[in-house]
């Protein structure tokens, strides 16, 4: 059996690598395909609102059919996670994560995400001993689905915090938008 096994393998091995005698080019991987557009993509953004308040967040885009996780990811999925990495004296509130939207999977697994895009932010407090101009950065992880598969991504963002207010109006109506609201408190029960 060991030598039929073997044969095998030497006769797929030469059947990948003949070229004809004609052709010296190399022939490409038989696997190999082209790479899809991955699913979720991640960009840094900082942002000096009209209080004065610096802030960093993490915008993703998200291809059509895919979703990513919120903060709590429900029944299965991972939690989205932005771990931020900032210079001596400065300091990040926790991340904010806009309400996210609920999916119901095949036997009623219920999570919690993110279509189309979202933006984690943090508002940035920098100290007296902060040296400008200051260059924030982040690690950030995410579980982005879709029906029939689940990609991991992750990514190492760096941007400089603003130290005037962005006059693209885009960045402004992006932050309005998933800016965090004044806190909603719960019902006593």
């Amino acid at each position: 059996m060991g030598k039929s096994w073997l044969s095998v393998v030497l006769l797929l091995v030469a059947a990948c690598h003949s070229t004809g005698a004609e052709d010296s080019q190399p022939t490409k991987a038989p696997l190999a395909q082209k790479q899809a557009p991955e699913p979720v993509t991640a960009t840094m953004l900082t942002f000096l609102d009209t209080k004065g308040a610096r802030w960093a967040g993490v915008h993703f885009k998200i291809q059509k059919g895919w979703h990513i996780y919120g903060k709590v990811s429900g029944d299965s999925g991972l939690p989205t996670r932005v771990s931020w990495q900032l210079p001596t004296g400065a300091s990040a509130s926790a991340v904010h994560y806009p309400p996210a939207e609920r999916f119901t999977d095949t036997g009623d697994i219920v999570t919690y995400g993110y279509t189309t895009e979202t933006l984690l932010l943090s508002e940035i407090t920098l100290g007296k001993s902060t040296l400008e101009p200051v260059q924030i950065a982040a690690k950030v992880k995410w579980l982005a689905c879709q029906a029939s598969q689940c990609v991991p991504g992750e990514a190492n963002l760096s941007q400089p915090l603003l130290r005037q207010p962005a006059p693209d109006g885009q960045l402004t109506a992006l932050f309005e938008r998933f800016k965090p609201g004044p806190a909603i408190e719960s019902p006593e029960h």
